[in-house]
């Protein structure tokens, strides 16, 4: 990285915000954003409130940051390896940049990830994953994943978030869980994932 670059950071960055990672934002040329770590104590005095993130987890935060005048902006091809994409497609704020088309009322969300697929920048397409983001609150069924896939190119991948049913230790309190209020007894288990998760997605994404 440029030390003009560096420079540019270190006061760019909020004191006490660890810098996770730098990528250059499509857009305006010098335009840079970078992947910080929170920082408690500062929410807490601009808030007045504790953070309670789970144990190892610090919410990240985006800055954008104007490279300095001088400073050489650094092109770098992305690693193949490298699959640089968003955890929904789901986006009603990037119609008319992203999405063009025009689609029939209450099937925006289903029939976007097509357009999302496709989108280019610069001529080469942006995004090569995807996340379904959806899967957290109960098993896709395959017919809905069949019309997911069916919008998808060849090779393009995707990653689901895992039922809520599995992933959560102990159910809150409150409107959303009712009686389940309280320790969970399918947390991680295995032979109900098998069972009610993969199962679908192994029917329909198979051969991709």
């Amino acid at each position: 990285m440029p030390g003009a670059l560096r420079r540019t950071l270190s006061l760019a960055v909020p004191h006490g915000v660890r810098c996770l990672d730098l990528a250059r934002l499509p857009g305006p040329s010098g335009i840079w954003s970078a992947v910080v770590g929170y920082d408690e104590e500062r929410q807490k005095r601009s808030t007045g409130k504790e953070i309670q993130p789970t144990a190892g987890f610090q919410p990240p935060i985006i800055v954008a940051i104007p490279a300095a005048p001088g400073s050489t902006i650094v092109h770098m091809a992305l690693s193949p390896l490298v699959r640089f994409g968003t955890s929904t497609w789901t986006y009603e704020g990037w119609r008319g940049e992203v999405y063009k088309q025009s689609y029939p009322k209450g099937r925006f969300k289903q029939d976007c990830l097509a357009e999302y697929a496709r989108y280019e920048h610069e001529g080469e397409p942006l995004f090569r994953t995807v996340g379904f983001d959806f899967t957290f609150y109960g098993p896709p069924t395959a017919k809905q994943l069949e019309h997911y896939a069916s919008l998808l190119p060849a090779g393009f991948e995707a990653c689901a978030k895992v039922w809520e049913e599995i992933t959560i230790p102990l159910f809150p309190p409150g409107l959303r869980y009712r009686s389940k209020a309280g320790p969970n007894p399918r947390f991680l288990d295995a032979a109900y994932f098998l069972e009610q998760v993969l199962t679908p997605f192994t029917q329909v994404f198979e051969p991709y």
